[in-house]
Protein backbone atom coordinates (compact mmCIF):
# COMPACT_ATOMS: atom_id res chain seq x y z
CA UNK A 1 0.00 0.00 0.00
CA UNK A 2 3.30 2.24 0.61
CA UNK A 3 4.36 1.90 -2.95
CA UNK A 4 2.92 5.17 -4.56
CA UNK A 5 4.12 7.11 -1.85
CA UNK A 6 7.64 5.61 -1.94
CA UNK A 7 7.78 6.06 -5.86
CA UNK A 8 7.08 9.77 -5.33
CA UNK A 9 8.97 10.13 -2.54
CA UNK A 10 11.87 8.68 -5.04
CA UNK A 11 11.31 10.69 -7.26
CA UNK A 12 11.26 14.48 -5.16
CA UNK A 13 14.34 12.90 -3.77
CA UNK A 14 16.07 12.57 -7.00
CA UNK A 15 14.94 15.87 -8.14
CA UNK A 16 15.90 18.30 -5.06
CA UNK A 17 18.68 19.21 -6.30
CA UNK A 18 17.66 20.66 -9.70
CA UNK A 19 15.02 22.27 -7.84
CA UNK A 20 17.02 24.02 -5.13
CA UNK A 21 18.86 25.36 -8.15
CA UNK A 22 16.07 26.50 -9.78
CA UNK A 23 16.59 24.02 -12.96
CA UNK A 24 13.17 22.51 -12.29
CA UNK A 25 9.95 23.35 -11.13
CA UNK A 26 8.83 21.56 -8.47
CA UNK A 27 5.25 21.28 -9.73
CA UNK A 28 7.16 19.48 -12.68
CA UNK A 29 8.13 17.04 -10.72
CA UNK A 30 4.92 16.37 -8.83
CA UNK A 31 2.63 16.94 -11.62
CA UNK A 32 5.03 15.78 -14.58
CA UNK A 33 3.40 16.53 -17.68
CA UNK A 34 1.03 18.18 -15.89
CA UNK A 35 -0.83 15.22 -14.60
CA UNK A 36 -2.07 14.48 -11.46
CA UNK A 37 -1.53 10.56 -10.93
CA UNK A 38 1.46 10.41 -9.44
CA UNK A 39 -0.07 12.12 -6.36
CA UNK A 40 -3.13 11.25 -7.44
CA UNK A 41 -2.02 7.68 -5.87
CA UNK A 42 -0.30 8.42 -3.03
CA UNK A 43 -4.40 9.44 -2.00
CA UNK A 44 -6.40 7.13 -3.44
CA UNK A 45 -4.48 3.79 -2.99
CA UNK A 46 -3.47 4.41 0.34
CA UNK A 47 -5.01 1.78 3.22
CA UNK A 48 -4.68 4.37 6.20
CA UNK A 49 -6.12 7.08 4.10
CA UNK A 50 -8.73 5.10 2.66
CA UNK A 51 -10.43 4.16 5.66
CA UNK A 52 -10.66 8.34 6.56
CA UNK A 53 -12.00 8.46 3.03
CA UNK A 54 -14.74 5.65 3.64
CA UNK A 55 -15.51 7.23 7.09
CA UNK A 56 -16.33 10.49 5.67
CA UNK A 57 -18.36 8.99 2.90
CA UNK A 58 -20.44 7.39 5.77
CA UNK A 59 -20.76 10.63 7.50
CA UNK A 60 -22.19 12.33 4.47
CA UNK A 61 -24.88 9.41 3.86
CA UNK A 62 -25.88 9.67 7.62
CA UNK A 63 -26.94 13.02 7.01
CA UNK A 64 -28.70 12.68 4.11
CA UNK A 65 -30.24 15.05 2.98
CA UNK A 66 -26.88 17.10 2.62
CA UNK A 67 -25.42 19.47 0.53
CA UNK A 68 -21.46 19.13 0.81
CA UNK A 69 -18.81 21.45 -0.63
CA UNK A 70 -15.36 20.28 -0.64
CA UNK A 71 -12.84 22.95 -0.85
CA UNK A 72 -9.18 22.31 -1.62
CA UNK A 73 -6.22 21.93 -3.94
CA UNK A 74 -5.99 18.65 -3.44
CA UNK A 75 -6.45 15.52 -5.77
CA UNK A 76 -10.04 14.95 -4.84
CA UNK A 77 -9.68 11.47 -3.32
CA UNK A 78 -12.02 12.78 -0.47
CA UNK A 79 -14.82 13.27 -2.72
CA UNK A 80 -13.98 10.22 -4.94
Amino acid sequence: GLRPALELLERCTAAVPAVLRGERPATDVLFPGGSADLVERVYKEHPVLDRFHRAAAAAVAAARPAVVLEIGAGTGATTG
